[in-house]
């Protein structure tokens, strides 16, 4: 079974990507994933990178031991992509279109 392409653009002020229509805060970095050499994603809300095909954070969280950390506290989910409507984990997708500005 083909699976269909994830979808990763980053709109042109350079502060949204948009991952198969999830939006985040953010931007695509100058990295790649070790494990599927994906683009990254440093989403500015949890203050962390994520790999969107392997629907990873690439970073240990917490990220430091402040309890009064504006990021750290904010409970990061356990992976970066919802859930799909029916509950299941966000699928691992096979290739990556990158759509940049």
């Amino acid at each position: 079974m083909n699976k269909p392409p994830i979808r990763i653009e980053e709109d042109a002020s350079g502060w949204t990507v948009t991952v198969n229509g999830q939006e985040f805060s953010g931007y695509i970095v100058d990295s790649r994933c070790d494990t599927c050499h994906s683009v990254i994603v440093y989403d500015m809300f949890y203050d962390s990178m994520f790999c969107p095909v392997c629907n990873e954070w690439t970073e240990k969280y917490p990220m430091c031991t402040d309890e009064d950390c504006p990021f750290c506290s904010k409970k990061r989910p356990e992976r970066p992509l919802r859930e799909t409507e029916e509950g299941a984990p966000a699928p691992e997708l096979p290739f990556v279109i990158v759509q940049m500005p």
